[in-house]
């Protein structure tokens, strides 16, 4: 691997750990040349060398079927094989969105020709983010629809997948949320 794809991969790692956990800090070594492995909300990175190392039953994303800007269903065939960062928000969120949406774009710019690299944000308030609202915001945020997929779908889904599946809020249920 070439250095700068070492320090691209670094700077996505970095952004990644920015997107999923806040405030925590980023660890990074220089002998490390995978990404981590999450089992529960606790994120505690555990390392396989190749993905058919990872024991099977390992946590994983479920099957998934969501409508993007365009307009078009994305599914995990989407992402396979893919390094994705994905995130949650709302298009008339005027609090954290911006800044998480802000922090997107720049994951999106640093890595915009590496075909390997997607992002996908999950409008948490699908009966209002339609596919005209996610494709206005997209074009405001400058995102390349082949790489960086606002997606919304049944409500249902898109609270299963937070909570179970990236551990957006381990105490937070969908039929808890008010938005």
């Amino acid at each position: 691997m070439r250095t700068s794809s070492i320090t691209r991969w670094s700077t996505l790692a970095a952004y990644l750990a920015l997107v999923l956990s806040g405030c925590h800090t980023a660890t990074t070594s220089s002998d490390i040349t995978v990404l981590p492995y999450y089992q529960e909300a606790s994120f505690t990175p555990q390392w396989y060398a190749t993905p058919r190392a990872v024991p099977a039953g390992f946590h994983s994303i479920p099957d998934f079927a969501l409508v993007d800007q365009r307009g078009e269903v994305v599914s995990e065939r989407d992402v396979a094989g893919k390094v994705y960062i994905a995130n949650f928000f709302f298009a008339a969120c005027p609090g954290i969105c911006p800044m998480t949406m802000a922090n997107m774009a720049r994951v999106q710019a640093a890595f915009a020709d590496e075909d390997e690299v997607l992002l996908i944000s999950h409008s948490v308030t699908p009966e209002r983010d339609s596919v005209a609202i996610l494709h206005a915001f997209a074009e405001r945020m400058q995102a390349l629809n082949d790489r960086w997929y606002l997606v919304t779908g049944e409500r249902e889904q898109i609270y299963q997948l937070g909570k179970y599946s990236y551990f957006a809020d381990e105490d937070l249920g969908a039929s808890d949320m008010n938005l």
